[in-house]
């Protein structure tokens, strides 16, 4: 954030060691795709070659955050291998929606297939992201676990389904759990071990809030449509009216609900990583994330999906900015592991097709 945490102020006015190094992020949304030509040369790639190769807005707004954070971070991903994985992905898109279009049972068929592939596709997705960055010249890693993956992520996810939804909680904190702890600086492994209850607690806490928001759109939304028939409305219109109310109380409940969830569980996932010594602190906030939830939706609409770039910087800024490194101990103890081979980019980008990752 902005600011240190009050814990920080408190311990540097002691004399003790400062708290947590907060993360920052500068520069203008608008210059997203303009840093691509800064960063590239400190990759000693020609610029042509990260837009000539199609370059996603993905890749663009990881080097356009990690040059506005100083420097520090480093993005390394082979534009020509993005390119592949996205081509494979659209392959797969396009199967998904042929599938769709012959019969209910092709449809499903597919949707099985990629369930069976998921755990194998979060390994993959997470190999090359982490591979190809860096940070104060150190690669992350991940090590993979295809059987862990599996049975947690896969098995998890069937017991959710099974229980009617009421195991999600424990797949959500399952597949926090593997995908961090298996990630690696260097050659020091991440450590998180979330607590299973504050999943479940926010899961219930979100259907209640669910609950009421629905109820008093709801409310609103009916009394919206009694005085327009009282006042002799065309059918038409309180037809438009009702639709388009439906559709907003829809979106209004999915942005509380989702704001409200991310920011709870994302604070227990950081809150409970450490890196060696040092721990990660969180402090994302429900309401400023359910506000950006919310005008985000409303500018992608309004610009018909030209404010993507945009509303993807908004979020990933606050998001980061919510982050802090408790450092104990000096940053330049970190070693280098054994350089690990980049995996295709095939699993990142169906991952990001299916959205397929922490979830963010």
């Amino acid at each position: 954030m902005g600011s240190r945490s009050r814990r920080a102020r408190r311990g540097h006015r002691r004399g003790e060691r400062p708290g947590p190094t907060p993360t920052r992020v500068q520069g203008r949304p608008k210059r997203v795709f303009q840093d691509l030509d800064r960063q590239s040369g400190a990759d000693d790639r020609d610029p042509g070659d990260l837009f000539g190769v199609g370059q996603g807005p993905e890749t663009a707004l990881l080097l356009w955050l990690y040059g506005g954070a100083g420097s520090a971070f480093g993005y390394h991903g082979d534009p020509r291998a993005i390119l592949r994985g996205r081509l494979i992905a659209a392959a797969l898109a396009g199967t998904y929606l042929l599938a769709r279009q012959t019969s209910t049972l092709a449809t499903f068929i597919v949707l099985g297939l990629l369930a069976l592939v998921t755990p194998w596709l979060v390994v993959k997705s997470r190999m090359f992201a982490l591979r190809v960055t860096s940070w104060r010249g150190l690669r992350f890693d991940f090590s993979p676990d295809y059987r862990g993956a599996y049975r947690q992520l896969l098995g998890w996810l069937i017991l959710g389904i099974a229980t009617a939804g009421l195991l999600m909680p424990r797949f959500s904190r399952e597949r926090y759990q593997f995908i961090v702890s298996r990630s690696r600086y260097g050659a020091t492994a991440f450590d998180c071990n979330p607590g299973v209850g504050r999943f479940f607690k926010t899961a219930f806490a979100g259907m209640g809030l669910a609950l009421v928001v629905g109820v008093v759109l709801g409310i609103l939304l009916a009394v919206v449509v009694g005085v327009l028939n009282a006042a002799g409305a065309p059918p038409a219109v309180t037809r438009v009216v009702t639709t388009a109310g439906v559709a907003a109380v829809y979106a209004v409940i999915l942005s509380v609900v989702h704001g409200y969830v991310q920011a709870r569980n994302l604070n227990e996932v950081f809150g409970t990583t450490s890196l060696g010594p040092h721990r990660v602190v969180s402090d994302l906030r429900a309401t400023p994330l359910i506000s950006i939830y919310l005008t985000n939706l409303l500018a992608l609409v309004f610009t018909l999906g030209l404010y993507t770039p945009w509303a993807q910087i908004r979020l990933v800024r606050y998001r980061l900015e919510g982050l802090e490194l408790e450092a104990h101990g000096s940053l330049d103890d970190f070693v280098a592991a054994a350089a690990a081979p980049v995996p295709a980019a095939t699993g990142e980008e169906i991952s990001s097709l299916l959205d397929v990752d922490f979830g963010f």
